[in-house]
């Protein structure tokens, strides 16, 4: 990827020509009223991927879903984590400091109904589980400032509505298109219970919480766990 040396300039540039949506907030900073008011006036839809520059060391420590990434990868993510973890006052103080800045640029675009879209990107830095990163991602827009039921829309009716296809996808209804999660407990309550899977119909096909179990321990084989 090439990186604008003048992203907010490009940022009103591609509102001009009419560009519908932005990943990871290049160009964008809520201290520049005119940008941030073009954005809500044209509505264009914002991809934050905010788990690459909230997601911390200690995140990575704890987060469950290693096992189902290659080993080796884990073990240079787990190294650059460690590296983080006893790094000195300043360096962390400017990562928490970076973390509640973009938090605080999501809460204010979120004010301005500037419309989101849930995403996570590839794994480019550490503890970007494709799949399982999504958890963490809708966990941070809910401290960002959004209802857990805003969060959930961004994956599942935002999505459906920027493609203009809200007929076909985006709730559950008779005649939709949809994969489905079945969970034990209500994310409604704590967005965390994203990860209280039971079941799952995917391509129409339904998968058990046995079926899971097994689907989970050869992901660990693969990944050399």
């Amino acid at each position: 990827m090439l990186w604008p040396t003048k992203p907010r300039a490009l940022a009103l540039e591609a509102i001009t020509a009419k560009q519908r949506s932005f990943e990871h907030l290049i160009g964008v900073s809520d201290t520049n009223t005119t940008l941030i008011a073009a954005l809500a006036k044209h509505r264009v839809w914002q991809c934050p991927t905010v788990i690459n520059s909230v997601g911390t060391a200690a995140d990575f420590t704890s987060d469950p879903d290693l096992i189902f990434w290659l080993r080796p990868s884990v073990e240079g993510w787990r190294r650059t984590a460690l590296e983080r973890l006893s790094a000195n006052d300043s360096v962390t103080q400017a990562s928490q400091a970076r973390a509640r800045r973009r938090l605080a640029q999501i809460r204010s675009m979120h004010a301005r109904k500037i419309p989101f879209l849930a995403g996570t990107d590839a794994p480019a830095g550490y503890d970007l589980v494709p799949g399982a990163s999504l958890h963490r991602e809708l966990q941070l827009f809910v401290r960002a400032g959004l209802t857990p039921l805003e969060a959930l829309q961004t994956a599942t009716l935002n999505p459906a509505t920027f493609f203009g296809r809200t007929a076909d996808w985006g709730t559950v209804a008779a005649g939709k298109s949809a994969d489905l999660v079945v969970l034990a407990r209500n994310p409604l309550v704590d967005i965390a219970n994203t990860r209280s899977v039971v079941a799952v119909v995917a391509d129409g096909r339904f998968f058990s919480s046995r079926a899971l179990d097994s689907l989970r321990l050869r992901i660990m084989e693969v990944a050399g766990k």
